[in-house]
């Protein structure tokens, strides 16, 4: 991209724009793009940017460096001495020299991992068998080592790689992605000669990517998949190539639902789904390297007469291919079209989502996130035929029952409860590490918007590695954990070279030791007291709360029980009052649930309208429901208190006084004391069930 360098008016003299590259979008449209300023290397935030229509050579120079300067730091971790000749040659190279490694036992001897595991070395009482001890020494001497070599080897995502490391096994995960490719006709073998000259210059290089596939922190198998280089590829020009993805809380909504209505799930994958969807020309063409080629002729010697002089193979592709530019958007149509044949209706909320009613009156959701799909249903027999039709067009993995493993998410339905569980320990397990943690029972302290300017500023290395730690806490808040979103929100504020300190590390360790101690916490949802669901959300606000007197929002939505959606924010702006700050939140709020609420009437058909809204500031509601004030001290908020005003004339929202002690957003505005953290996170999490609205609830009748 090229990008504005800052908002202020420059000298005429000097360059106005900067070299950038893309990294992910705002949550709002309005926020623009967060960009990597090949200037200064730092991430920086604009809404107004041309696209380029390829990468400079000064970009590719850049993340080349970044690439290289991943080897380094892997080259510059300590490696023992190899000695590899007791152990099978049909064992991973890297395996082999982890095992074989010397390490020193408490006697003076040396033997290597591969004797303790292969129960060479005879114990004696010096060595007892149950001495696990030793056993974790090893490992942790040997973690940095096998960190190293992974991280040189998914840098690299190469074939030749991938058959250092695990071999034949890795030549068998490229033949079976070339047979399927050769089944499904994704592309026509084609002789160089009747490839149109007009295109001869345009053939698209290809490669092979070997995978690692795990299951519970083991490599289930290795897979292989060809892919295009579309970074080579010509511009597509002005075509239209949007491919979305459901927002999250679709996901949940339909979760929610399906366990208060006992609705049966289904969870599928559609294997090598792009390979299914058709191109939409007579001019592509892609070029297998040499090695994959030969790999392609050991699976049919008859492929042989069409190698070209260089040793490679030409492909008019007829299918879509991982890499090409084109494919998500032409898998997404392929898809989208079976499922609107078969009676679906596209959501206008959440494009990803498809709905039917069935004529008894009985409905079928599923939401499709590439080649995954999360299915609901109160008609199994219409499902089920749904399924079959699928499976007669495309591959499919198919997951019924109450446990699902969906985008990441661990789904645990509980139909005589009426609930659903959602967690993510496989990805707590990734945050938190082989670290130790010391327990604490809260992720902050009362503390955590405090900057101590006098400590020490983070390392580089320190920097990354807070930094990358704080990504993962935040998609692990607003998914599972939003016990946590308070904390980790502030330290986003922080990442920023040259601002992250030791006192901010601290505090990111404070919330992997919470996280260390709470892997089992999750989110559940599903109905209310009665087993009902029905939309409703609470609004509030933390005053003047940060460091340049700013006010924090937190927001929280529900069906019944637990968070279908959650949001905590630092305001954009500076207020005058609390009540101007609890408004800020509660107009905020209401726009949100607008939209949950025709995302909930589409899949279901009815409305909760009027949505009830939970607000603890009694200025705040006399203002909403009076609408337009004449007082000076409420005109500056006259438009959001006018846009609130108006959707409840309209009916659509009705706004109810919460005491602030069982206000469940509270816990998204501010760090709070153990007790009344507890107290509001089983509400938050959805291990407790609020009474309806706010009425009557208190401590003494626990909500």
């Amino acid at each position: 991209m090229q990008v504005f360098k800052n908002d202020a008016i420059m000298e005429k003299s000097m360059d106005v724009t900067m070299d950038g590259i893309a990294l992910y979008p705002g949550e709002v449209a309005e926020e623009g793009w967060y960009i990597l300023s090949l200037d200064t290397g730092k991430v920086i935030k604009r809404s107004n940017f041309e696209v380029c229509p390829k990468y400079s050579e000064r970009a590719i120079e850049y993340l080349v460096e970044l690439a290289a300067e991943d080897y380094r730091k892997s080259e510059r971790v300590l490696r023992h001495e190899r000695d590899v000749d007791r152990i099978q040659d049909n064992t991973p190279r890297a395996v082999q020299e982890v095992i074989a490694d010397p390490v020193q036992i408490d006697d003076g001897d040396d033997i290597t991992l591969g004797a303790l595991l292969t129960e060479d070395v005879k114990f004696d009482g010096s060595l007892p068998v149950d001495n696990m001890g030793c056993m974790e020494e090893v490992l942790a001497a040997i973690y940095h080592e096998v960190e190293a070599d992974a991280l040189v080897f998914l840098a690299q995502y190469s074939l030749q790689k991938g058959i250092s490391m695990y071999g034949e096994a890795a030549i068998e995960a490229v033949k079976e992605e070339l047979v399927g490719i050769l089944e499904k006709r994704v592309g026509e073998i084609t002789s160089w000669t009747d490839v149109p000259k007009e295109v001869r210059d345009r053939v698209i290089p290809t490669k092979a990517i070997i995978s690692e596939k795990m299951k519970n922190g083991v490599i289930e198998k290795l897979k292989g998949r060809l892919v295009v280089l579309g970074n080579l590829q010509e511009d597509e020009g002005d075509k239209n190539l949007r491919s979305p993805t459901p927002a999250i809380t679709t996901v949940m909504v339909q979760a929610a639902r399906a366990a208060a209505e006992g609705r049966q799930v289904i969870t599928f994958d559609v294997a090598q789904a792009f390979l299914n969807a058709a191109i939409d020309d007579e001019t592509t063409y892609i070029r297998l390297p040499k090695r994959i080629s030969e790999i392609l002729i050991s699976i049919d010697e008859g492929y042989r007469e069409y190698l070209c002089h260089d040793g490679t193979i030409v492909m008019k592709l007829l299918k879509a291919l991982y890499g090409l530019r084109k494919a998500p958007k032409l898998w997404r149509d392929t898809f989208r079209a079976v499922l609107i044949e078969e009676g679906y209706q596209e959501s206008k909320a959440d494009e990803c989502l498809y709905v039917k009613f069935h004529d008894n009156g009985q409905s079928t959701d599923t939401s499709v996130h590439v080649d995954d799909g999360f299915l609901t249903t109160s008609s199994i027999e219409e499902a089920e035929r749904l399924i079959n039709r699928l499976e007669t067009m495309f591959k499919l993995k198919i997951t019924r029952g109450a446990i699902h493993d969906f985008l990441g998410l661990h789904f645990e339905f509980n139909f005589v409860t009426g609930d659903v569980h959602i967690t993510q320990p496989d990805y707590i397990n990734k945050i938190v590490g082989e670290k130790k943690y010391r327990w604490t029972d809260t992720p902050h302290t009362a503390e955590l918007f405090s900057v101590d300017p006098t400590s020490e500023i983070l390392g580089d290395e320190e920097r990354e590695e807070f930094h990358s730690t704080v990504a993962r806490c935040l998609y692990l808040a607003l998914r599972t954990r939003p016990d946590i979103l308070v904390a980790t929100n502030f330290l986003t504020t922080r990442v920023k070279k040259g601002t992250a300190t030791k006192q901010d590390m601290r505090k990111l360790h404070r919330v992997c030791g919470y996280l260390y101690h709470s892997a089992n916490l999750g989110i559940k949802l599903g109905g209310n007291q009665s087993g009902k669901v029905g939309l409703f959300a609470y609004a509030d606000a933390a005053y003047g709360v940060h460091k340049d007197a700013k006010s924090h929002s937190g927001m929280f939505f529900s069906l019944g029980r637990g968070p279908i959606f959650i949001r905590s924010c630092k305001q954009k702006c500076v207020t005058r009052s609390s009540c101007e700050a609890e408004l800020i939140a509660l107009s905020e709020l209401t726009s949100l649930v607008l939209w949950l609420d025709h995302l909930w009437e589409e899949m279901t058909g009815k409305t909760s309208k009027p949505i009830p809204l939970y607000e603890d500031n009694m200025a705040v509601i006399h203002i909403v429901n009076n609408g337009m004030s004449t007082s000076d001290r409420a005109r500056h908020v006259h438009i959001r208190n006018n846009f609130i005003n108006q959707f409840i004339k309209s009916g659509e929202i009705t706004v109810f006084h919460c005491r602030t002690e069982i206000m469940i957003a509270d816990i998204l505005t501010k760090p709070l004391a153990l007790g009344q953290f507890r107290y509001l996170r089983d509400y938050l999490l959805g291990y407790a069930i609020p009474q309806k609205g706010c009425v009557g609830i208190g401590r003494a009748n626990d909500m």
